[in-house]
C-alpha cells in the first residue's frame, strides 16, 4: 500500500481484517446469540436506548464474518431470526469493529467512512450512534446502537448513556452464557436419569407388594420375591411413614402423586441416608384398586444440587468480599466446609508488595507463620506455584519432603494444592485444602477445587485492580489540591476526604490565596458531578477564582466576573463557591457565597456557629451580584 493510499480504502481494509479476526469470531460464536430467539431483557435495553435518545430504531447486535444479527431490533417487526439480520457490508456495526471503539455519525452521507453504505438508501439511515459490546477478553462482539432517519448532532451525554447501557447488555450476555451452560448440564443429567433403569412396583389396597422389578429390589436391598405379600412397612420400615400417606391419598382420590421426594434408608445400606423421587398412580384391576409406583434414586443428584447451591452461596459471598479479612472468613469457614475438609488455607500472593498473606483460621495461620515455611524447593505448595497445576497428596507418604509439617495440623492426611489463576493467566496465590483421611489418587474433587480457586483468583485480581484504581484516583485528586501556604497572622490547616462514591473523585476543591495587606482568602468550591470531567472543570474554575482574587477583584462582583471568564472559555459547569477573606490586622472575616454551605466559626469560648454570608445562586445560574458580609 503506497503512502498516498486513499484513507477510506485503508479504513475499509482495517474493518475487513478486524471483522474476520478468528479470535473475535470465536468469541461471537461462544455467546450463543447468533440465530437465537428474541429476548425480553435485550429488547428492553434497546427500547430504553431508543426512547432516551429519541431515535426510531434501537438495536443490540452480534456480528460474525457475514452478517449482523439483531438480538434486539426496536422499531422493526421481525420475529423470525432469519429476518433479524443484514449483511456485514450493509451494517454500520462493522465500523465499530474496525475502529475498536464507539462511533457516532451525525450525517451518514457526509462521513467518508459511511457514505457508501447501502443502508443509507435501503433503510433510510441518516444518523447512527453505537458503542461496542465486548467479550471478557476485549473482543468486539457487536454493538448497542440507535438509528435515526434524520440527521442530528449526537452529544457526549448520548455516548455516555449508550456506554452505560452497553455494560448492562454485556452482563446479560454473560448471564445468558452461564444459563446456557447450566441448561446443558441439566439436560445431560436429565438424559442420564431418563435412560437409567427405573424401579417399579404394584401394591394392593393394603399396601402389600404384588409385583417388584429387579431395579427396585436392588434399590431396596431385598430380593424381589421376598417383597411379594409383605407390606411397605415390613420391607422398608424407615420410609413407611413417608410412603403410606401417599398410597392412601392416591387410592382414596384417584389423583396421581408425581415426583415426590422420599428421604430415608433401606436394608441395602441401613446407615446411609438416600433420596428417591417417586410417582404413584391408581390402577383399577378387577374389584380392587391398586397403586403402581415408579422409584428412581436421585441421591447423587440431590447431593450435587445441594453442593451447587453451596458453591453458588460461596461465589456470592466472594463476589461481595472487599477485604482480605472477608475472604479469609469465607476460606476458613465456608470453603473448608464445602469440601468437608479439616483445613482450608489460601496463600494470597500480592505482586505489588511481593508478599504472600496466609488466609486461614487463627490457629492454622499462627502455626504456618511460626513454622516460617510457605514454600520449599520440593514442597507441593512450591510445585503448584511453579507449574500452575494442581498438586494432590493422597497420604503423607506421597510427600517428597515434609518442610510444612509444623504448619499442618496433626490430623491432616490428604491434601490438595490448587493455584489460583485468573482466566487471563494471572497468578494470585494457592488454595490449600487438607482432609483428615486418606484418599485415592483419583478421588480428589478436582473440578470443584479448581472452580473455587478460579473464583478466588478473580476476587483477588478484582480487589487488586480496585486498590490500584483507588490509589490512582487519590493521587489525581490530591495533585489538584496544593498544600496551603503559610500566611502572616493566620494558622491554616487543610484536610480533604472524598465521599465514598463510584469514582472517588470529582469537582470539589479548596484554595488559600494570599492577598495584599496580609489578607488571606479561603476558598471552598464544588463543581457539579463526580467524574474526570468535573475534576477538569474544577481545576479551570478554581484557577479563575484565584486569578480574580489576586487581581484585586472586589468580592461584590467576584462571582459575576468569574461567570464572564467562564463564558469566555466556554465553561458551562455549575459550581458552588464560598469565599472568606481574613484580615488579621483588623481582625475581621468577610464572607461571600454562591450557593455553597456557609463556613463554621469556632469562637474562643468553644461555641460553634454558622458564619453569616452574602448568598447568591451557584455559578452559571446567572445570579445577581451581592455585597459581602463582614
Amino acid at each position: 500500500m503506497t503512502d498516498h493510499a486513499d484513507p477510506s480504502d485503508v479504513f475499509a481494509v482495517q474493518v475487513a481484517e478486524r471483522v474476520a479476526d478468528p479470535g473475535r469470531l470465536e468469541a461471537v460464536a461462544a455467546t450463543g446469540l447468533l440465530d437465537s430467539a428474541a429476548d425480553a431483557a435485550f429488547d428492553r435495553i434497546a427500547a430504553i436506548a431508543a426512547r432516551l435518545l429519541d431515535a426510531p430504531f434501537g438495536f443490540i447486535t452480534v456480528v460474525d464474518d457475514t452478517r449482523s444479527f439483531w438480538k434486539a431490533c426496536i422499531g422493526i417487526q421481525a420475529t423470525d431470526p432469519r429476518d433479524r439480520q443484514n449483511a456485514v457490508e450493509e451494517s454500520f456495526c462493522q465500523y465499530v469493529i474496525g475502529l475498536d471503539d464507539e462511533l457516532l455519525v451525525d450525517d451518514t452521507r457526509l462521513d467518508a467512512r459511511t457514505a457508501d453504505n447501502p443502508s443509507i438508501e435501503s433503510m433510510g439511515v441518516l444518523a447512527w450512534a453505537g458503542v461496542p459490546l465486548r467479550a471478557a477478553r476485549g473482543e468486539v462482539l457487536g454493538t448497542l446502537c440507535v438509528v435515526d432517519t434524520r440527521t442530528r448532532s449526537w452529544t457526549a451525554d448520548d455516548a455516555e448513556l449508550l456506554r452505560d447501557l452497553s455494560a448492562i447488555v454485556v452482563d446479560e450476555i454473560a448471564s445468558a452464557q452461564v444459563a446456557r451452560a447450566a441448561a446443558r448440564s441439566e439436560a445431560l443429567l436429565s438424559a442420564v436419569l431418563s435412560n437409567a433403569p427405573i424401579g417399579f412396583a404394584l401394591v394392593d389396597d393394603q399396601y402389600r407388594y404384588e409385583i417388584v422389578n429387579d431395579t427396585l429390589a436392588a434399590i431396596n436391598g431385598v430380593a424381589a420375591d421376598t417383597h411379594v405379600g409383605r407390606t411397605v412397612r415390613e420391607v422398608l420400615p424407615d420410609v413407611a411413614d413417608s410412603v403410606e400417606p401417599l398410597l392412601r391419598s392416591v387410592l382414596t382420590t384417584g389423583e396421581p402423586a408425581v415426583g415426590i421426594e422420599i428421604v430415608g434408608s433401606t436394608p441395602a445400606e441401613p446407615s446411609v441416608e438416600r433420596v428417591w423421587t417417586s410417582s404413584y398412580y391408581r390402577l383399577e384391576v378387577g374389584e380392587r384398586s391398586r397403586v403402581g409406583l415408579f422409584v428412581e434414586e436421585i441421591t447423587a443428584a440431590v447431593r450435587s444440587r445441594r453442593r451447587a447451591a453451596r458453591l453458588a452461596s460461596i461465589s456470592g459471598s466472594l463476589a461481595r468480599a472487599d477485604t482480605l479479612q472477608e475472604v479469609e472468613r469465607i476460606v476458613a469457614h465456608e470453603i473448608g466446609d464445602y469440601f468437608d475438609a479439616s483445613m482450608a488455607v489460601v496463600g494470597h500472593w500480592d505482586p505489588d508488595a511481593g508478599t504472600t498473606t496466609v488466609l486461614a483460621t487463627p490457629s492454622v495461620r499462627d502455626a504456618m507463620e511460626e513454622s516460617g515455611h510457605l514454600t520449599g524447593e520440593h514442597a507441593p505448595y512450591a510445585d503448584a506455584v511453579r507449574t500452575l497445576r494442581t498438586v494432590t497428596i493422597a497420604h503423607p507418604g506421597d510427600r517428597v519432603d515434609d518442610v510444612l509439617a509444623g504448619a499442618r495440623p496433626g490430623e491432616v492426611v490428604a491434601e490438595a494444592f490448587v493455584p489460583c489463576v485468573t482466566g487471563g493467566g494471572t497468578f494470585t496465590g494457592v488454595m490449600w485444602i487438607g482432609w483428615n483421611e486418606r484418599r485415592r489418587a483419583d478421588d480428589f474433587p478436582l473440578p470443584q477445587l479448581e472452580t473455587v480457586a478460579g473464583i478466588l483468583a478473580g476476587v483477588f485480581e478484582r480487589n487488586r485492580l480496585h486498590r490500584q484504581r483507588r490509589q490512582l484516583i487519590d493521587t489525581l485528586q490530591q495533585s489538584l489540591l496544593d498544600e496551603p501556604p503559610e500566611r502572616p497572622g493566620v494558622e491554616i490547616v487543610a484536610r480533604y476526604r472524598p465521599a465514598g462514591d463510584a469514582l472517588g473523585f470529582g469537582g470539589d476543591w479548596y484554595d488559600v490565596i494570599g492577598l495584599g495587606d496580609d489578607r488571606t482568602a479561603l476558598v471552598v468550591g464544588d463543581v457539579a458531578g463526580h467524574d474526570p470531567t468535573a475534576a477538569a472543570r474544577m481545576s479551570q474554575i478554581s484557577s479563575i477564582i484565584a486569578q480574580l482574587l489576586l487581581s484585586g477583584t472586589p468580592l461584590s462582583v467576584l462571582f459575576s466576573a468569574a461567570e464572564r471568564a467562564m463564558a469566555a472559555r466556554s465553561i458551562t459547569a455549575m459550581a458552588t463557591v464560598n469565599v472568606v477573606v481574613i484580615d488579621p490586622r483588623s481582625r475581621t472575616l468577610t464572607s461571600i457565597s454562591a450557593g455553597h454551605l456557609p463556613a463554621l466559626l469556632l469562637t474562643p469560648d468553644g461555641d460553634v456557629e454558622w458564619l453569616e454570608r452574602a448568598l447568591r445562586p451557584p455559578l452559571w445560574t446567572l445570579g445577581a451580584d451581592v455585597h459581602p458580609t463582614a
